[in-house]
């Protein structure tokens, strides 16, 4: 089943760039992610790139505008 295994964005909806590294040093991937924080913190903002890459990757639609896939 695949991954995500890295999370990076910059220039989302006013957030600062953000950095999350979901491969722990064991090698196995995280199967569950919680994002946590006040409202207007950015946690939906994340979660519609997240999205976005999905389809992305899934689908061929282009969300460049939106986020890089590397």
């Amino acid at each position: 089943m695949p991954y995500i295994r890295h999370i990076r964005t910059t220039a989302l909806r006013g957030i600062p760039p953000l950095e999350i590294d979901l491969l722990p040093a064991e090698g196995k991937a995280f199967r569950h992610l919680v994002l946590t924080g006040p409202n207007g913190s950015g946690k939906t903002s994340v979660l519609g790139a997240i999205a976005a890459a999905v389809c992305t990757a899934l689908y061929g639609h282009d969300n460049s505008q939106i986020i890089a896939m590397e």
